[in-house]
């Protein structure tokens, strides 16, 4: 998202990124649910896949988690400058 945070690695790329753009998520009552966009929709997405790959490998330290992460996102068609150009393979 263009509104973003926009961290590249040493590379001057992004190593993962996560849905965060028109999420339908909770909301508190009486409206309980509404579409969100930001970080905070899309860090969900990125917990969920680290406990799945926690739970797969429960002896993994946090940078061994960190790893997979990297290692287990797909490109997409989009060029690789662009926010959003990664897809989380989870386990």
């Amino acid at each position: 998202a263009d509104f973003s945070n926009r961290a590249l690695n040493e590379s001057g790329l992004v190593d993962l990124a996560a849905p965060g753009v028109g999420i339908y998520s909770s909301w508190p009552m009486p409206a309980r649910y509404r579409t969100l966009s930001g970080t905070s929709m899309a860090t969900p997405h990125v917990a969920g896949v680290v406990a799945l790959l926690c739970e797969k490998f429960p002896d993994a330290t946090p940078a061994m988690i960190g790893q997979e992460l990297i290692r287990t996102a797909g490109r997409l068609s989009s060029p690789a400058e662009d926010i959003g150009a990664g897809i989380s393979l989870a386990p």
